[in-house]
This record gives C-alpha cells, sequence and structure tokens, in this order.
C-alpha cells in the first residue's frame, strides 16, 4: 500500500493505493536497494527494504516521482547556468572596458608621438598626469618633445651661427679682395 501526504504528490493517498513491481519483489525476498519503476507514463525512484514482523515478511517501500525528486537539483542547474551566464557577460563588460582604457590612450599618445616626430612641437602630450603605465609614456613622450625642441633649437642656433660665420668670412674675403685691389692699384 502506498502512503503519500506531500502536497506535491497531488491528491493524498494513505494507504489506498496497492503498488507493486520490483521492489516490492525484491523486499519481499529479503533484499534491501534502490529501484526505478514507471507507471501511468511516470518514473519513480524506489528505495525497498525488508520489514520481518511476527514471522511474516512485509515490503517497506518509498517511493517518489523521478521529475519531483530531480527537480531541486534540475533548479540549482539552472541557477548556477544563469550565474555563469551572467558572471561571463559581467567579465566580457569589464574586458572590453578596460580594453577600451588602454587602448584609446595608447592610440590617441601614438599619434601625439607621431606628430611630435614629424616636427609638430606646439602637440599637447595628454595624460602625462597619470600615474599608471600610460602616464609613463606620456611623460616620456613629452620628454622626448622637450629633446626634440632642445635639439631643433640647437640646429637653428648652428644655422644662424654658420650663416654669421659665412658672412663674416664673406665679408673678410670681400675686404682683402678690395685690400689686393688697392695694392695693385698703387
Amino acid at each position: 500500500m502506498l502512503r503519500n501526504e506531500d502536497p506535491r504528490f497531488g491528491e493524498a493517498s494513505v494507504l489506498t493505493r496497492e503498488i507493486s513491481g520490483p521492489a516490492v519483489a525484491e523486499a519481499i525476498a529479503g533484499v534491501t536497494g534502490e529501484f526505478s519503476d514507471s507507471r501511468d507514463g511516470t518514473r519513480y525512484l524506489q528505495a525497498a527494504a525488508p520489514l520481518n514482523f511476527h514471522g511474516t515478511t512485509w515490503a517497506f517501500v518509498a517511493e517518489i516521482p523521478a521529475q519531483l525528486a530531480y527537480a531541486p537539483l534540475r533548479q540549482i542547474r539552472n541557477t548556477m547556468i544563469y550565474l555563469a551566464l551572467g558572471c561571463l557577460a559581467v567579465s566580457i563588460a569589464a574586458a572590453l572596458w578596460l580594453a577600451q582604457s588602454i587602448s584609446r590612450p595608447i592610440a590617441r599618445l601614438s599619434t601625439v608621438l607621431r606628430t611630435v616626430t614629424d616636427g609638430d612641437l606646439e602637440v599637447l602630450v595628454p595624460y602625462s598626469d597619470r600615474r599608471d603605465e600610460i602616464g609613463g609614456i606620456a611623460t616620456s613622450i613629452g620628454h622626448f618633445k622637450e629633446q626634440n625642441a632642445k635639439m631643433e633649437a640647437l640646429k637653428k642656433q648652428g644655422e644662424e651661427t654658420e650663416a654669421r660665420e659665412k658672412a663674416a668670412l664673406a665679408e673678410r674675403q670681400k675686404a682683402e679682395a678690395q685690400a689686393r685691389r688697392r695694392e695693385l692699384e698703387l
């Protein structure tokens, strides 16, 4: 006879329905074990054990519909899947944000460095106030820009000095040529 007081099973069937099957047969034969049975299109999980009382062997069988038995497992599985998908989405979003927070400044600094190497020393170097690697790169580009400016100033100063020296040499040569002409005229 089947006893059921759980409202999840539907209508209460306290000792009103007879069950049979391998679990009952094995328990009456003295075997304790776990079994599976299907009836009315429903699969049941069963645990059976023999019960001896005044020389009579009874079969003690506990059963639950497999769908109901595995419902908490399915719920845990689904919850784990949803959590994993949520974590994956958050991880992807964080990775994209992190990639953007690194790649954008580097792309901008690359453009600034290209501008500086092309000779435009008036360009502003962004991100030099940051305290991370991007800030270090920006500071290095700033130093490069300053050194380029110094080299340009030295180059310009050298060109001006060379131009003055050429002018002075030309002036001396002119003066010497005039002096030679005067000597030849006398």
